[in-house]
């Protein structure tokens, strides 16, 4: 199970929904930082966020 990332532990209800969106959704190349944060925030798979990071190769992710 993929570790999630949770920036606060009063999340609105409607958080759940987006996590679950997250998940379900492609990855995607973020444009800026605040579109990373934004993902961050919203509870994408950390493994998920980590590819997008430079320097962090893929296999040490498996």
């Amino acid at each position: 199970m993929d570790l999630f990332v949770y920036c606060s532990n009063s999340l609105p209800s409607s958080s759940l929904q987006r996590k679950i969106n997250a998940l379900t959704e492609k990855p995607r190349v973020f444009l800026n930082n605040q579109e990373m944060m934004a993902a961050m925030m919203e509870g994408m798979p950390l493994r998920q966020l980590l590819s997008f990071v430079p320097g962090i190769k893929r296999e040490m992710l498996e």
